[in-house]
């Protein structure tokens, strides 16, 4: 699992993938938020590449390094100062809760941001056991 975040790493833009490198230690901490085993250490990079393969495997009209991109940084901090796009601007913001639909969903880039939430709630549910 480690080499995977690492090849996704390499796929993306230098800004992108120069922040991601200086914050790979991040990728480790836990999401005591989420369930099942990401609440343990490694959490983070669990759910960065669950949130990955889920938006790519539902992706049917983006661009493949954007969607990477943002799934990559959506959790780690300090990501807002990133050259970002409008889209992966918002989509961040949604999966944190700091933007109502009734911001993005009028955008044009609003399918952008429901594939990320899509992603990141499905990665925040998939290690339930209760399911």
């Amino acid at each position: 699992m480690q080499n995977k975040l690492e090849n996704y790493i390499q796929q993306v833009s230098k800004p992108i993938r120069d922040f991601c490198l200086n914050h790979i230690n991040d990728y480790e901490f836990r999401k005591p938020t989420h369930p099942g085993n990401q609440k343990f250490t490694g959490g983070l990079r669990l759910h960065t590449i669950q949130v990955i393969e889920k938006a790519l495997e539902l992706n049917q009209i983006h661009d493949r390094n954007e969607i990477i991109e943002c799934c990559l940084v959506h959790d780690v901090k300090g990501c807002e100062a990133l050259p970002l796009t409008e889209a992966q601007r918002m989509a961040i913001k949604a999966t944190k809760g700091q933007a109502d639909y009734r911001i993005w969903r009028p955008t044009p880039f609003h399918k952008f941001v429901v594939l990320i939430l899509i992603a990141d709630m499905w990665s925040a549910f998939i290690n339930d056991k209760n399911l």
